[in-house]
């Protein structure tokens, strides 16, 4: 094990990572919707639904990653905020998802 000066614990900023990537994945899914037949309308709000419960997932892993490690990469205040502002963009894009009713043919 190699020792350093100023260790560094990159986990955080893996889940910070992973939450951005469901907002990807999420926004994807959001513009799939705006054109589907209303028979597929069903699947993709429950695929929308699956990003926002695994964003909201990973928000509280990294949270309980940020209370039980010593060291992060960035300031607890600055990676809690970030996480926060992500898992909320996540909710309005599930929401938007809601709202967007199937086109009828």
């Amino acid at each position: 094990m190699k020792l350093r000066l100023f260790p560094q614990e990159p986990a955080g900023l893996n889940l910070l990572s992973e939450m951005a990537q469901q907002i990807v994945l999420a926004s994807a899914t959001l513009a799939e919707l705006l054109g589907v037949p209303a028979a597929e309308h069903a699947k993709l709000v429950e695929d929308m639904h699956n990003h926002e419960a695994k964003s909201a997932e990973l928000h509280f892993a990294l949270l309980t990653h940020m209370r039980t490690s010593f060291v992060n990469p960035l300031p607890r205040e600055d990676m809690y905020a970030l996480s926060r502002y992500l898992n909320e963009a996540i909710e309005k894009l599930d929401a938007a998802g809601e709202l967007v009713g199937p086109v009828q043919t």
